[in-house]
């Protein structure tokens, strides 16, 4: 399995590159206009900041969006449709091996995008916190202030969401995969198997968390997730927090580890008996 990690990565290692340097030159440019704002005293915004500013968010958004989808799958729609990657079902391995390998180099994939992400949201909430408090605070005031409040005080809260997070990013990418090599064993058309593809996963999506929604409400089967809220926001020190609980149905989380596992028992089956090369 490791060969098909380092294979996986290795072939889209250009593509990482050309992403990331486009999603890296264009918040470039947002900071050093954020930074020509503050040294100018535009401290409501700039006709050129409320440009870039959008820009870049929503870039890094959307293809953070897609590309959570895409790597969720380890790309297996380009294993089932490019002539390029026919090799791959030809080698002496199970289905359960290449569709593992290749969701475990989605994952790793994802966390490369993922946590430049998480730095350029970072910084920008730093420069933005200067323009705001109209240079009150400084950027490692702001830094600090954020990783104080959200992760040290919050930790087990973030523990949990990214727990949660992990299991929704390898149960999505199941059911893709699975409604992909269904509609590519029986469906030769791209397009029509795409559709299909789309259509299965969204019906699949919504049976099992209706299910499980109606279930959670039945046996009461809930699982909390504690954030805690300063009492008063600045930057201050901050001695009182109150304790906000969230509680999250347990049952459809349950129903999809589930369903996740017995389709991926069955994509791996359909990829080794029924996808022709």
């Amino acid at each position: 399995m490791w060969e098909i990690i380092k294979y996986q990565l290795k072939g889209q290692k250009n593509t990482m590159i050309l992403l990331l340097s486009a999603i890296g030159i264009v918040n470039l440019i947002t900071w050093i206009v954020e930074i020509f704002a503050i040294f100018s005293g535009s401290w409501q915004g700039s006709p050129a900041l409320m440009f870039w500013l959008p820009i870049a968010g929503l870039s890094t958004g959307i293809t953070g969006i897609v590309l959570f989808f895409a790597c969720s799958t380890g790309h297996v729609e380009n294993l089932l449709y490019k002539d390029s990657n026919y090799l791959m079902l030809t080698v002496p391995r199970h289905g359960w091996e290449i569709i593992g390998g290749r969701m475990i180099a989605g994952l790793l994939e994802f966390l490369i995008y993922l946590i430049p992400a998480i730095c350029i949201a970072i910084i920008h909430g730093g420069i933005g916190s200067i323009l705001l408090s109209q240079g009150e605070y400084s950027f490692f005031t702001t830094l600090g202030f954020f990783f104080q409040k959200a992760v040290v005080f919050n930790f087990p809260a973030l523990l949990q969401l990214s727990l949660y997070a992990l299991c929704i990013f390898f149960t999505v990418g199941v059911f893709l995969i699975f409604a992909t090599v269904v509609s590519r064993s029986f469906i030769k058309n791209k397009g029509i198997a795409t559709v299909i593809a789309i259509v299965v996963f969204v019906t699949v999506i919504n049976w099992t968390q209706n299910l499980g929604n109606f279930l959670s409400s039945k046996l009461n089967w809930y699982t909390n997730f504690t954030v805690r809220i300063p009492q008063e926001m600045g930057f201050r020190s901050i001695l009182q927090f109150t304790e906000k609980n969230f509680q999250i149905p347990f049952t459809p989380f349950l129903i999809f580890l589930v369903l996740a596992a017995v389709l991926f028992v069955a994509s791996s089956w359909l990829l080794e008996e029924k996808v022709e090369i």
